[in-house]
């Protein structure tokens, strides 16, 4: 099988090296790489790596090794393929330079591939793609051998650069302690901070040919950053950082007035931003994990608009209601409470008869609290009975089983009765005795209470329009 994806990569061109567990794919005169590291005999897991290629630049290849990398991190987003997160190595002999990088996609998630022919070259066509990407629009950085000046080196004209940031932004760059070239070809200024977490490229090529790539990207912005989706990539944009980058761009000389401004790519561990000349690569958390923690921030923006925006004045309920849709719909209002951190059902609604329609975990601030206060610091996590009733007369004691047993009978430590209509005052007085008695904790959702919970959550309403109307 090898043989045969040796044979397939040299016939577009890749220059083909084979290892025990690995095959290597170098594309073209590039110094990236396909990786393609077996996992057993049916799958392997492909990653890209990048470092100086033989022959071709002279002296440290830091600006080349990191142009390379994060242009293909970005064009393989930008085309829905790939979430890389991006690990340097730094040169044995130079701390300040970047020696090799390795693009290790996260998403999709499980990103193993079948070791079969199809499945290579559709991963060989990938990378021939950016290839040839670069070969059209930055042909200067992938030579075929070495040709002019492609020293990069210090200078006056790039000393008088560095000490532009440094003096723009001294919390950020020391010019006595990072790095900084320039290069006559391909022309660019180069300037890499010392502990490897912010590079900047001055290149106008470099940061118009960024911009080809974000065509095809969902954004929903939130109150600190946003959201994306590029197919099946979810990622997330920190605009803390984006203004980081907006502030460096400036001090390298570029004006920019907004983050409209700039070309925004997240990855899995860093934040790409160019403008118009300016590229700064800088590290932020943008892979899953901070794309689910923006994304609940969004929805909590949104509630907070939708129960102050859109809450209607009041409700109409039908006048008998199914057992069924009501239990869903305290379901959807107990998932949406911040104190309920598991709600599950006890079986059909029309199947069940021990008083147990829910039970769920929620985070108390203790069994014989007499008031509820979402500033305790000690809350404690316990199980909870959920009774629903879909009524419209109250209520009453003889309307619930022997409370206690339903808590006991699973083990719980706490009951929720949730009606449609209210509830008698008999009742109340009967749920208070118990939690004053027998430590457990008791409450009630009456219709009053539903209403106020409705309210903030009005894209719940509009999945229950048989049970209650909104009346603006």
């Amino acid at each position: 099988m090898e043989d045969e994806i040796i044979a397939l990569a040299e016939g577009m061109n890749f220059t083909a090296h084979q290892h025990e567990n690995r095959t290597t794919l170098r594309v073209g005169c590039m110094g990236l790489a396909l990786v393609l590291e077996r996992i057993d005999d049916d799958q392997v897991f492909p990653y890209l790596h990048c470092q100086k290629p033989p022959g071709v630049w002279s002296g440290g290849a830091s600006d080349i090794v990191d142009i390379t990398t994060y242009m293909a991190a970005a064009f393989m987003h930008g085309e829905g393929k790939a979430s890389y997160q991006l690990i340097d190595s730094e040169h044995p002999a130079a701390s300040w330079e970047l020696g090799e990088r390795f693009l290790v996609p996260r998403q999709p998630m499980n990103l193993s591939i079948r070791r079969d022919l199809e499945s290579m070259e559709h991963a060989l066509m990938d990378l021939w793609s950016f290839g040839a990407f670069m070969h059209m629009n930055l042909p200067e950085y992938c030579p075929d051998r070495a040709e002019g000046d492609t020293l990069a080196h210090q200078s006056t004209e790039a000393d008088e650069w560095a000490r532009q940031l440094a003096t723009a932004v001294p919390e950020i760059f020391d010019v006595s302690k990072d790095w900084y070239t320039v290069r006559e070809s391909p022309r660019n200024f180069y300037y890499r901070a010392a502990n490897g977490e912010i590079s900047i490229t001055r290149d106008s090529d470099v940061a118009f040919a960024l911009g080809m790539f974000a065509g095809n990207i969902e954004t929903v912005t939130g109150p600190d950053g946003e959201i994306r989706h590029v197919g099946d990539l979810q990622n997330a944009i920190s605009y803390r950082d984006v203004d980081k980058a907006l502030q460096i761009i400036r001090a390298s000389g570029e004006r920019v007035d907004s983050r409209e401004d700039v070309t925004v790519f997240p990855f899995e561990n860093a934040l790409l931003c160019a403008g118009a000349e300016t590229v700064v690569l800088l590290g932020s958390p943008g892979g899953r994990q901070a794309y689910q923690e923006q994304r609940e921030r969004i929805i909590d923006q949104y509630r907070v608009i939708s129960s102050t925006l859109l809450a209607p004045d009041s409700f109409t309920w039908a006048p008998k209601i199914d057992g069924q849709e009501f239990e869903d719909l305290v379901r959807e209002l107990l998932e949406a409470d911040p104190f309920v951190l598991q709600v599950r059902s006890a079986g059909p609604a029309r199947e069940r008869d021990g008083g147990k329609d829910l039970l769920i975990k929620q985070l108390v601030p203790g069994f014989r609290a007499a008031r509820w206060s979402t500033e305790d610091d000690n809350l404690q996590e316990i199980r909870v009975v959920v009774q629903c009733k879909a009524t419209a007369s109250t209520v009453g004691v003889s309307d619930v089983r022997e409370i206690r047993d339903v808590i006991e009978d699973v083990g719980a430590q706490g009951f929720l009765l949730i009606t449609s209509s209210r509830v008698s005052s008999a009742l109340t007085n009967r749920l208070d005795t118990i939690r004053d008695k027998n430590g457990f904790h008791t409450d009630w959702w009456d219709r009053h209470q539903l209403e106020v919970l409705l309210r903030r959550n009005p894209h719940i309403v509009r999945r229950y329009p048989r049970i209650v109307q909104p009346v603006r």
